[in-house]
């Protein structure tokens, strides 16, 4: 049997959210917390999907794959028309899945349905096992959906033989951003494409709308603490009200959204041209103040919310810089932590902790997609499920 180990990192918006609605710079990276697919062909004739910290496993037979790859999949307009085929044929009977009330897992199955039935051909011979496993809190605007999308395509398209062990890698992550494209489509409608690309690629990425994206890397790595305040994100609220006070000429804030771009443009030229060991201090120093700046904006802006002011402000108290990520209202936070600021570290973290929040550490600008090819069939689902994320990361290496 075939099998594969993928690793993608997550990913997150270091300076200019929400700022990006108006065509400005946003600087993005990918995050030090990773999905893991371990994807094998089976002799059994099922495509087996299952999310093993999640506890939820869901079997399609080749008979039920049948009816979608008999609707032309490939003809279809957009990707995301799979959930109208999909609720069309649970209507009709001919699939033997109950519906599926979370809408994440959901919408992770229709992904996995769309990539499996697009990329593998009808005429295949074998069962497929898809086991997928995340560090990657859901739901966080962290690319949980971003990293799966590309697993699960990279880890399809080599059981397909789209790509083997001595294809070049540029042409691996080409092939998979195409397909992750695709799914997060069938997740998001009309996604920019940046997310997928970041965390295939790794790195740092500088993007505004109508502009190439430029993907750089950091001679030092940049290390935070992520905050999930637990309280879900509002994106499109805070998008929508943001929105009404631009239209409406209210004071402040076309000045705030053009400040932001300039601290997006000086953030990225700080974190490019960071070149040796003498100047670490001070670019880290800027970069501090940076994401201060950017965060008093934010919070003028409204798309802040009180359990991200109590971070920023307990973080302040030790020491260290810290701003919402991701669409506000809640989400996630992030934490600075500058290479010669270490020694108060836990303190922060256990203040934080004792909010009631979750505390990541990880690291930025980390590398993108990571395959192991050479598992020689000692592997299993099983085995995968019970492997910590330091044994996996061990298999990658290997």
């Amino acid at each position: 049997m075939t099998q594969i180990l993928v690793r993608l990192p997550g990913k997150t918006i270091l300076t200019g959210e929400h700022a990006a609605v108006y065509s400005k710079t946003v600087v993005a990276a990918t995050v030090g917390l990773y999905l893991y697919t371990f994807a094998e062909t089976t002799d059994t004739l099922l495509l087996n999907i299952n999310f093993a910290d999640l506890g939820h496993s869901f079997s399609f037979s080749f008979d039920e794959l049948a009816f979608f790859y008999e609707s032309g999949i490939e003809s279809f307009e957009h990707p995301g028309e799979i959930e109208n085929l999909f609720f069309k044929l649970q209507k009709e009977g001919k699939l033997s899945i109950t519906p599926i009330e979370n809408q994440q897992l959901h919408s992770a199955v229709m992904v996995a349905l769309y990539l499996t039935t697009s990329i593998i051909p009808a005429s295949f011979k074998y069962g497929i096992t898809l086991n997928i496993k995340s560090s990657i809190p859901l739901g966080s605007g962290l690319g949980s959906s971003a990293a799966y999308s590309a697993a699960l395509s990279s880890g399809l398209l080599y059981l397909s033989s789209k790509f083997n062990v001595n294809t070049p890698m540029s042409e691996i992550r080409k092939l998979v951003d195409h397909w992750a494209f695709k799914a997060e489509q069938v997740v998001h409608g009309t996604p920019s494409g940046v997310d997928n690309s970041t965390v295939i690629n790794g790195g740092f990425v500088k993007y505004a709308k109508g502009n190439p994206l430029i993907q750089f890397r950091s001679n030092h790595s940049l290390q935070f603490l992520i905050v999930d305040t637990l309280i879900p994100k509002n994106t499109k609220l805070m998008v929508a009200n943001l929105n009404k006070d631009y239209k409406s000429g209210k004071p402040g804030v076309k000045e705030s959204i053009d400040e932001i771009n300039q601290i997006s443009e000086e953030f990225y030229s700080t974190l490019k041209n960071i070149s040796d060991n003498d100047n670490l201090e001070i670019a880290e120093e800027n970069l501090s103040n940076l994401i201060e700046e950017n965060q008093k904006k934010l919070k003028f802006l409204g798309v802040s919310h009180e359990s991200l002011d109590k971070i920023v402000s307990t973080a302040k108290t030790h020491g260290y810089s810290a701003k919402l990520t991701g669409g506000g209202g809640g989400g996630c936070a992030l934490v600075f932590i500058p290479h010669h600021k270490k020694s108060n570290l836990e303190n922060v973290i256990n203040e934080i902790k004792g909010l009631g929040y979750i505390v990541y550490k990880a690291d930025m600008g980390v590398d993108g997609l990571s395959m192991s090819f050479s598992l020689d069939n000692r592997h299993s689902s099983e085995s995968f499920a019970s492997s910590s994320f330091v044994d996996l990361d061990e298999m990658i290496k290997t």
